[in-house]
């Protein structure tokens, strides 16, 4: 804080907005120093509270005038918590001044106590600070992503405040870390936030974004009370007019008004619209009065009524006013419905506040308060602005030299003259005055700038196709024409080469649709220069000009974003620069390269054919290591090549081109989410859908809000005194532990027909693995979930049970009562076990789509492999059974995979192992996977995706080289054995074998599997 600059930059800002209350973070300096800083450089502060930093971090201070009645009532190295009052002006009623923990591990700590003290605010609260966290991805740019769970845990911290982020006017960052190249990052950290309350009592509210001068953080303005121009009212038609019986009456009145009708229908139509808006203004006034002033009347005479004797008289009277007082209420919410973007009254509830809040939030997203001009500066005076906005457009539209035209329109065929036209209109009957009129539509056209409402300045442009009415587009057209005219005259005269579409076929030059033309041609000088010249000779004649920043040129085969490399050795490859990664957006690491290792060669990370990365492992994301370890190492060792990244062999081809150029590059979405998590709509359809109870679907729902009383939970609230679980101490009793993570119910988890390894590394947040178990599970039916409900409110009553009447935990009896539950609502006890069948056996035209035996002496092994987009999770599944349906083998490994094609050719590569196992019998792989099947069947491997180019080719190379072997092709329902492997793998719960003694879930799919087959032998031997 002693730095000069810092100093003078601190001063600067107290003299430009003269604030109320200074606060101060990672002073670095003891409470003594800092008072004597404020003393030496006369900031006319009179009163300060401090708090000492610890060593040389941290550190806060609070300077506030006598203006202000400031009272602490808690300070920390995080937080200073304090009550205002003023008798000079409005303030809010509590004030938090904030310095988030620099490490992320204390930031549950620190939130849980900002959490507990929110809980006893009644009134307004503003809090103020640096926060070191962000409320959305996009909030910050350069270096690793945060992580999800950190913005989760953020989000929910406001949402369990009540606070809502006040929007700020600035520059959208507030720290940088002042680094070179890629290691720049940016994030917004610091912010204001406010309740309901404080929207309510200060709707004004304003937080001004300043420059990092003298610090890597830029100053935050919160001005509460920020005046600006009014803005002039505008005529706006209310919803609940339509409710009123006299409305119909007032629109008649306006619309026939009495007097003598124009000739211009035009401005007749106007004079009635403009009837009917001032008597419905006037009208309005009378039978909508101030709701608010309404309801304060009425309430006096319901006091009134209550006073004295209470009589027959003044129970009417009560009644109709409390009807009345209804009426208002109403009118009051369809008012502020109106305004507000959220159709909250679609849950059925009633509450202005809400509302109130929501068009106070949009009103201050619709106001301009400051500008940054041509020279860098900032602007905040209205004037100032209206005079950049005026000046910018007036520039855009100015009349920019002589227009030419004749030497464009040479290029266009006279087919009509002007004499043919007046003829044309003449004959079909259109009055001159009317052909004026239409004429003055098109050549000429005014804008009005609108700034707070009102108008500011008018712009006339000198140049241009007119805008702004329905002829525009007609006029875009005729306009292209002209362009199209002149390409097409030089492609006839040799002058510009277009492209053949064919050997003998028409040659392309150019492609239009309004406004937007796409050119091709060679890539040559020659023909770039003279198209040049022809876009500025029609740009000059009509006025127009080329964006050419929504312009793009495109080269057959050499469009850098798509260009990646497809390892081979990697010597050739850039282990930090190039795009090399498939599973990353933009194919190559975000995160800034060590200093030691900028040049370092991706074969260096590779040792005896497979990844070695413990030399970068610090230094890149757990996503991005996860995607390397997926991409397969060519154990053959070729040189590393270019492929192009928009086909699936890696081939340019023009059809992919025109693909990747129509959908653009992948970038993260900017829409803003609300200020907390909430799970997939998706999730809740698939809870009240279950077919189970309605206690356990309200469970399941509770369970997913966080409702559930849990230790942890009870103890937040101080109403118990340890947060530890009762069934076995060792750990916080939360939601996920509770029902996922203690000893006792993961045994459950096992023991029960799903047969589920729970993994602590895998959960979060119940709702989270919720969604991903009943949305992200493609072969679980309604059984299925069903049986996933009832696991969860059996563990659940259980332990209550336990807590409340004291019988110990038993995982067996307790998987006996999920599978009684389940039977009861859903069906037999082997649907219980099988969460993926059908209860009907299929029918003879549906043979082809389940698993058969294999001939006698044969074996037949399944392959399938299963892949998650979201988490990058990767597993295969391989069972082989004899010719009478017995297990032989079953096996499934969690892998490090990209996609699920390439899951398929691990799996079958795996397979092909397996053959020596099986000496003297024919072995027939089985899959569902149709284009691996195809390549296999014909040996043909280039078609293949180029990501796993090579595994293909050594599946090719290896089942050449086998002896009695064959391959199927088998829909979904053939093939549940291995697929129910393969999605076991995903779990994390491989690898795994059995020979004997399978889980329940899978005996029960082979039970299946083998009666099916029976059944269909037996029909096409005539047999059943």
């Amino acid at each position: 804080m002693g730095v000069a600059l810092t100093v003078k930059a601190l001063k600067d800002l107290c003299r430009q907005y003269k604030p109320l209350v200074v606060f101060l973070m990672e002073t670095r300096c003891s409470g003594s120093k800092m008072e004597g800083i404020k003393r030496r450089n006369r900031f006319h502060f009179p009163n300060s509270f401090y708090v000492d930093a610890c060593g040389k971090s941290g550190g806060l201070a609070v300077w506030w005038k006598d203006d202000l009645n400031l009272n602490i009532s808690f300070s920390s190295k995080n937080f200073i918590h304090a009550f205002l009052s003023s008798p000079h002006c409005d303030v809010p009623h509590c004030l938090s001044l904030i310095y988030g923990p620099p490490v992320d591990k204390d930031h549950r700590i620190a939130w849980d106590q900002l959490r507990a003290f929110g809980k006893s605010i009644q009134g307004s609260w503003l809090c103020v600070g640096d926060f070191n966290d962000v409320l959305y991805h996009f909030e910050k740019e350069g270096g690793k992503p945060k992580a999800t769970r950190k913005v989760l845990n953020f989000q929910s911290l406001l949402d369990d405040c009540g606070l809502f982020d006040l929007n700020y006017n600035g520059a959208a960052f507030t720290w940088f870390n002042k680094r070179a190249g890629e290691a720049f990052v940016k994030e917004r950290l610091d912010r204001a936030l406010g309740n309901i309350a404080l929207l309510n009592s200060f709707p004004k509210a304003q937080v001004f974004v300043n420059d990092p001068v003298g610090s890597d953080h830029g100053a935050l303005v919160t001005n509460l009370a920020y005046c600006d121009t009014k803005s002039p009212r505008t005529f706006k038609f209310e919803l609940a007019w339509l409710s009123h019986p006299e409305y119909r009456e007032v629109m008649r009145k306006g619309w026939f008004n009495s007097g003598a009708l124009w000739e211009d229908f035009i401005l007749e139509l106007l004079r009635r619209l403009e009837d009917c808006k001032k008597g419905l203004i006037e009208w309005s006034k009378k039978a909508f009065p101030n709701n608010r002033k309404v309801l304060s009347d009425l309430s006096q005479q319901l006091r009134d009524c209550y006073e004295d004797t209470f009589t027959e008289e003044k129970k009417a009277a009560v009644e109709k006013i409390l009807r009345d007082m209804e009426e208002v209420w109403d009118r009051e919410e369809l008012f502020w419905f109106q305004r507000s973007r959220v159709n909250w009254l679609h849950f059925g509830d009633s509450n202005s506040k809400f509302f109130h809040a929501s068009v106070v939030q949009r009103r201050q997203r619709n106001k301009i308060l400051r500008l940054k001009g041509d020279d860098g500066q900032w602007i905040s005076s209205e004037e100032d602005i209206a005079f950049c906005f005026s000046e910018f457009y007036k520039g855009l539209f100015r009349q920019g030299g002589s227009r030419d035209f004749s030497k464009v329109l040479s290029y266009v065929n006279l087919v009509i003259t002007a004499e043919d036209n007046d003829m044309l209109l003449r004959d079909l009957g259109f009055a001159w005055r009317w052909v004026n009129i239409i004429m003055g539509c098109i050549s000429s056209v005014r804008f009005d700038l609108l700034l707070s409402g009102k108008s500011v300045a008018e712009v006339i442009p000198g140049r241009g196709v007119c805008q702004g009415d329905p002829l525009s587009p007609y006029l875009f057209i005729i306009v292209a024409d002209v362009l199209s005219s002149m390409v097409s005259f030089h492609a006839g005269n040799g002058d510009l080469k277009g492209v053949k579409l064919a050997r003998h076929g028409p040659t392309l030059t150019h492609c239009f649709f309004a406004d937007d033309a796409l050119f091709f041609m060679s890539a040559d000088r020659h023909n770039c220069m003279f198209l040049k010249t022809l876009i500025e000779e029609y740009c000059l004649a009509f006025g127009q000009e080329t964006n050419l920043d929504k312009s793009c040129l495109y080269f057959s085969a050499n469009a850098s974003d798509a260009v990646k490399v497809d390892v081979g050795n990697g010597g050739s490859i850039r282990f930090w620069q190039d795009r090399w990664i498939p599973g990353l957006v933009g194919s190559k690491l975000s995160s800034p390269p060590p200093a030691d290792s900028v040049d370092l060669r991706v074969n260096e990370v590779i040792t005896d054919g497979r990844w070695e990365l413990s030399s970068v492992r610090s230094s890149i994301s757990p996503l991005e290591e996860k995607a390397i370890l997926s991409i397969p190492i060519d154990t053959a060792g070729p040189v590393d090549k270019l492929v192009w990244g928009g086909s699936k062999n890696g081939e340019y081809l023009v059809k992919s081109g025109y693909l990747f150029a129509r959908e653009g590059c992948v970038r993260f979405s900017l829409e803003a989410p609300s200020c907390s998590y909430s799970p997939p709509p998706g999730l809740w359809k698939v809870i009240w859908s279950l077919k189970v109870v309605p206690k356990v679907k309200s469970f399941l729902w509770r369970a997913c809000v966080r409702a559930l009383p849990t230790r942890e939970a009870i103890f937040k609230r101080r109403c118990s005194s340890s947060p530890y679980c009762e069934v076995c101490l060792d750990a916080p009793e939360t939601i996920e532990h509770a029902i996922l993570l203690c000893n006792w119910a993961r045994g459950v988890w096992f023991a029960c027909p799903l047969a589920i390894k729970i993994s602590p590394e895998m959960i979060t947040r119940f709702d989270v693995w919720c969604t991903s178990f009943l949305l992200n599970n493609p072969g679980l039916d309604g059984t299925g979930k069903a049986l996933f409900a009832c696991t969860c409110w059996e563990i659940w009553k259980a332990r209550c049970n336990h807590c409340f009447q004291g019988p110990k935990v038993d995982p067996i009896s307790c998987c006996n009562r999920i599978c009684s539950a389940v039977l009861e609502f859903v069906g037999s006890f082997d649907q219980v076990g099988s969460v993926s069948l059908r209860s009907s056996p299929p029918l003879a035209s549906e043979v082809l789509n389940w698993w058969s035996l294999p001939s006698p002496g044969n074996v037949k092994i399944n392959v399938d492999g299963a892949f998650c987009k979201e988490s990058l999770e990767a597993g295969i599944g391989i069972i082989a059974r004899d010719s009478e349906g017995r297990l032989l083998k079953a096996f499934c490994q969690s892998i490090n995979a990209s996609s699920c094609f390439m899951c398929e050719a691990m799996a079958l590569k795996e397979a092909l192992s397996w053959i020596p196992l099986f000496p003297g019998s024919g072995v027939t792989f089985e899959m569902d996977c149709e284009d691996l099947f195809n390549m296999v069947s014909k040996a043909n491997s280039l078609d293949s995706p180029w990501q796993c180019s090579s595994i293909v080719a050594d599946v090719i190379k290896c089942a050449s080289l086998a002896n009695a072997t064959s391959y199927s092709l088998v829909r979904r329902l053939g093939n549940q054995a291995a697929d129910w492997l393969a999605k076991w793998a995903v779990k994390g719960l491989g690898p795994y074998g059995w020979v004997v003694d399978p889980p329940p879930p899978l005996a029960s799919v082979l039970t299946s599997d083998r009666e099916v087959a029976l059944a269909n032998l037996s029909r096409r031997e005539g047999i059943g």
